[in-house]
């Protein structure tokens, strides 16, 4: 079959434009940076026409903030995102004795919980620097301890341990400014709360009467609704959700173990399915976001517990603890999975680690320092 002479005269310009026109743009789009290939093609008429084909930028864990109870101040940090190293970017005052921290999905505001003043404190995160402008603060109720915020960003549960409650926000994702509503009770001395992934269930770590009071959210308003209580260990202090929404693990900070949990994920109501030892003393808990992999702080061993998790039981492993820093209390996976990092309430210091993703086990990469008895620490990931 031969070709006519204009036909293979479209079919040149056709790659030539393409290799001519194709080109690469950055652009913002939101908190995204999105690459756009522009390509010129011609249709079997010889007509042109240009088609844009987006695809999202990578996120990367950008900067870390770290509550500092006793100096009532957070430390930024920007995160170094080949080596997961932390550079100190600065310190801005919280409420008094700021105890946990958060920051939204999106990466635009922080929040913290203020213990000695019985409220949040709300700030703007600068996208580009990591530094943090203070946004107000909201009452609370009593002795505000851990705080949660549901996987849209919508809404925000602040535990208040004096008032045996959780108080309930909205955020407003365009200000990050909290509007109160309602609370709901807890059982005894609540410390730490977590919501699952699909934002339908929260569960809070009751320290006063070892036991987890369980919540199904509203996904319209937030509000919470009782859901039962289950038994744990011993003055339990955390509390964390895998990222498959199937179980749940409790540290319980005075039998030294921690409890694990199925999710029935029709009705949020957790089982038993035993315990697990740690170190001495363990506080803050932590999941890899693939939901292989588990740890905890122990603040009188001084390292950090940890384990596999069985993906299809949810049964803990242990695989060994890494050193610390002195009193470790908050710790954190970045959403990458690829570094942690723990608080160290007796140093004064933030520890850094890298993490295998095939086995799991943490490797020391150095500590900096923080404010007085750091606590809570953040990640965000954008």
């Amino acid at each position: 079959m031969r070709v006519k002479s204009d036909s293979l005269a479209l079919i040149c310009a056709a790659f030539l434009a393409i290799s001519a026109f194709s080109n690469c743009t950055k652009f913002p789009i939101g908190n995204l940076s999105e690459t756009a290939s522009a390509v010129l093609f011609y249709n079997m008429r010889g007509q042109s026409s240009i088609t844009s084909v987006s695809t999202p930028a990578a996120k990367f864990p950008r900067f870390a903030y770290v509550s500092n109870f006793a100096s009532h101040d957070i430390s930024m940090f920007t995160i170094n995102q080949t080596t997961g190293v932390l550079t100190a970017n600065g310190t801005i005052a919280a409420g008094t004795q700021p105890r946990d921290i958060v920051v939204d999905p999106g990466g635009k505001f922080a929040y913290t919980a203020n213990n000695g003043s019985n409220n949040v404190s709300m700030f703007i995160i600068n996208q580009a620097t990591g530094v943090l402008t203070s946004n107000g603060a909201i009452a609370a109720s009593a002795s505000t301890q851990g705080l949660a915020v549901d996987p849209t960003g919508k809404f925000l549960y602040a535990v208040d341990n004096g008032a045996n409650s959780v108080s309930i926000y909205t955020i407003n994702q365009t200000t990050g400014l909290l509007t109160a509503n309602g609370t709901i009770g807890t059982a005894t001395s609540p410390l730490g709360v977590a919501v699952d992934p699909t934002g339908k269930f929260a569960y809070v770590a009751n320290n006063g009467s070892n036991t987890v009071s369980m919540f199904t959210i509203n996904q319209t308003t937030g509000a919470l609704t009782g859901n039962g209580t289950i038994g744990c260990g011993s003055n339990p202090m955390s509390v964390g959700v895998d990222s498959t929404g199937k179980f749940a693990y409790v540290a319980n900070n005075s039998s030294n173990d921690i409890s694990m949990f199925t999710i029935n994920q029709t009705t949020g109501v957790l089982t038993s399915i035993g315990a697990i030892a740690s170190g001495t003393g363990p506080g803050g808990l932590a999941i890899d976001p693939t939901g292989k992999f588990g740890f905890v702080a122990n603040f009188n061993t001084n390292n950090i517990s940890m384990y596999t998790i069985n993906q299809v039981t949810g049964v803990l492993t242990a695989n060994g603890a890494a050193g610390a820093g002195s009193g470790p209390q908050g710790f954190a996976v970045e959403p990458g999975g690829k570094f942690a990092y723990a608080t160290n309430g007796a140093s004064n210091t933030v520890s850094m680690f890298t993490l295998n993703q095939t086995t799991g086990v943490l490797t020391a990469n150095g500590s900096i320092a923080a404010g007085t008895n750091a606590i809570g620490i953040a990640i965000a990931y954008f």
